[in-house]
């Protein structure tokens, strides 16, 4: 987070990426990491705005926050482009971070992002290279001692060490992917009657059901599909109403999703049953 701030403040924008291209190596957590640590210690006075750069309405993303959490009054008559460039030049005073989710094109969003203005900071995160334009962070996956450290953090520190040498294999099962790593350790924290060993052979055993399916990608490497055995562990665990409700948030879009849109896809559901599964599940 250092190392980002820093970079913050030599140019104004910055891309999180992975080697590799990788997925689930922590470039959208780092990025909130740092938003809520910076928005607590107010050193952007301008604000900090989340966009979600894989929906197609960025451009109204940027004038819906401005709109609600600046109180901007827009003149009538503009197109979407000139309603951004009109809540760039009317932002507040200060510093500003805009951040910029899972970036796939670029081009797409360039046409909205804030004028070459220094106190606008845009952080984006990406699989992609952007270009010389773009600053870099490439981030990698944990060292051991990091990966054993997150699992104590969220199974128990007594826990790991009893199965070191099981919770050293287990993270190299993973990749040392903080995704991976978190999910299981979450998994952990749920099952205190499971040993590593007992989980390690679970996984094993859904990878191979899951090979049986499907051809893996060229490119898939055996932490990915360790990743995915976590994943499908994970939801036969669940208890058929929480896959229900499962089911249903799959359908809408990667956003915060208001509760009252789920309960009137659940209507055959008890309103109370089902915010009993929100919330234990």
């Amino acid at each position: 987070m250092k190392r980002l701030h820093w970079l913050l403040q030599q140019t104004d924008r910055v891309a999180i990426t992975a080697i590799a291209d990788m997925g689930g190596i922590g470039k959208t957590e780092l990025a909130l990491q740092y938003a809520h640590f910076h928005y607590e210690q107010q050193s952007y006075e301008g604000g900090v705005c989340w966009l979600r750069a894989t929906a197609p309405d960025i451009g109204r993303q940027v004038v819906n926050f401005a709109k609600v959490q600046l109180q901007l009054e827009l003149p009538k008559g503009l197109d979407l482009k000139q309603e951004v460039a009109f809540c760039w030049q009317q932002w507040r005073d200060g510093d500003v971070l805009i951040l910029l989710d899972d970036v796939r094109d670029y081009d797409s969003i360039a046409p909205f992002l804030p004028p070459a203005d220094r106190r606008f900071k845009v952080l984006i995160t990406t699989r992609h290279r952007l270009g010389r334009s773009v600053q870099s962070l490439e981030i990698h996956v944990l060292t051991e001692a990091a990966a054993l450290e997150l699992l104590q953090e969220l199974a128990g520190a007594a826990r790991i060490q009893a199965e070191l040498q099981g919770a050293k294999s287990l993270c190299a099962q993973l990749g040392y992917l903080p995704l991976g790593l978190e999910l299981v350790g979450r998994f952990l924290a749920q099952k205190p009657d499971w040993s590593i060993a007992k989980l390690q052979q679970e996984l094993i055993k859904k990878r191979l059901d899951a090979r049986a399916f499907y051809r893996p990608e060229p490119a898939m490497t055996t932490s990915y599909e360790s990743l995915a055995a976590v994943v499908e562990l994970s939801w036969h665990e669940l208890t058929p109403a929480a896959q229900r409700l499962s089911y249903w948030l799959s359908v809408f879009a990667p956003t915060p999703i208001p509760w009252n849109l789920v309960k009137v896809c659940l209507v055959t559901m008890d309103a109370n049953d089902l915010k009993d599964v929100r919330d234990d599940e």
